[in-house]
């Protein structure tokens, strides 16, 4: 699980790194309207692999009054459709060639001084350890005897409330939902199927898209009010996304068998589809809920009529900023003139 996390991370800020300032400028300047909005979101997040990474971003940007709070809110709702590429990827069964991508990530990533080919390496390094930790998780499932485990609790339809929360805690733990749905993905991979308890799993899937909300949360503690709002409208988009999808599985029980035979026998490929079709239900739901949201948010937590420059201090510069140095010499400049 370790080397599938760092795979994770390592490969998401590579990514990053190789996108540079331009990922920072097209989420400054392309999100004008809601729609483009959700779409650059969305676009950027299957680039970097990381909705957190995106949120953290923009909220960053709400912070330092690059962006304001509505068109945050749209970027965010689309990095949740963005996000589901990742356990397409590892739906993916190259787990047994994952070796030989790591040994191409490293000669590129170590041996080579070319910038942008040490960049390109490591994407495939990361590439490569996160299915090299898929390979190793599931030998260790299989020596462990973790499969009947996980079977039979499933078969006997454990309480969706507990099954929310365990995603919620344990994606809030390690930081990306993401990497919380790949791991559930390697462990039901070792299980007969998915029959037994499939709203077992989409409870889990449910909590785990609901924890993903601690990044923004971490980062809005140290923020400014603004950056606080920004951290509730991403708890209250995901929390009505989640209401109205588990309203819709109830009225419409056929969304979800219908969900997984879109990928009959590929129990990695089901769980993959159950995740978009979560992003994807939650984001059009959430769209038109934008700025009832955002007006929530405004009255929850308000910004002071007696904000001004002499008792605010810095208006551009804090250390949420400093995450992105190309945004803190942007903000530096705007703070001396």
């Amino acid at each position: 699980i370790g080397l599938f996390l760092y795979g994770i991370n390592f490969m998401s800020s590579a990514l990053e790194k190789l996108a540079g300032n331009n990922l920072r400028r097209i989420l400054e300047r392309m999100t004008k309207t809601g729609f483009i909005s959700v779409l650059v979101g969305m676009g950027v997040t299957m680039l970097i692999q990381s909705s957190g990474a995106t949120s953290v971003i923009v909220v960053s940007f709400v912070n330092a009054g690059l962006m304001k709070l509505l068109n945050a809110l749209y970027v965010i709702i689309g990095a949740n459709i963005g996000t589901t590429i990742t356990a397409q990827i590892i739906a993916f069964k190259i787990d047994k060639i994952a070796p030989l991508i790591l040994f191409v990530g490293v000669i590129m990533f170590l041996f080579i001084k070319n910038k942008l080919v040490k960049k390109v390496g490591g994407v495939i390094l990361g590439f490569g350890m996160l299915f090299t930790g898929i390979y190793v998780m599931g030998e260790g499932v299989n020596s462990l005897e973790l499969a009947d485990v996980i079977k039979n609790f499933l078969a006997q339809e454990p309480n969706p409330f507990l099954c929310m929360m365990f995603g919620i805690v344990f994606t809030a733990i390690i930081q990306s939902s993401s990497a919380s749905v790949g791991i559930l993905q390697v462990l039901l991979l070792q299980t007969a199927g998915l029959a037994f308890g499939v709203k077992s799993i989409m409870f889990l899937i449910i909590g785990m898209n609901i924890g993903a909300v601690s990044p923004v949360v971490l980062l809005s503690l140290s923020g400014n009010i603004r950056s606080k709002q920004g951290a509730v409208a991403d708890i209250l988009a995901k929390v009505l996304g989640a209401i109205t999808f588990i309203i819709l599985m109830y009225i419409v029980p056929g969304i979800l068998p219908w969900t997984m035979g879109l990928a009959e026998g590929n129990v990695a490929r089901q769980i993959a589809n159950l995740h978009l079709a979560f992003n994807i239900v939650s984001t059009v739901a959430m769209f038109p809920l934008v700025k009832p949201i955002i007006r929530i948010c405004e009255k929850i937590l308000p910004i002071p009529e007696d904000e001004s420059i002499e008792t605010q201090g810095f208006i551009y510069l804090d250390s949420s900023t400093l995450i992105n140095p190309h945004i803190a010499v942007m903000q530096s400049k705007k703070e001396v003139l």
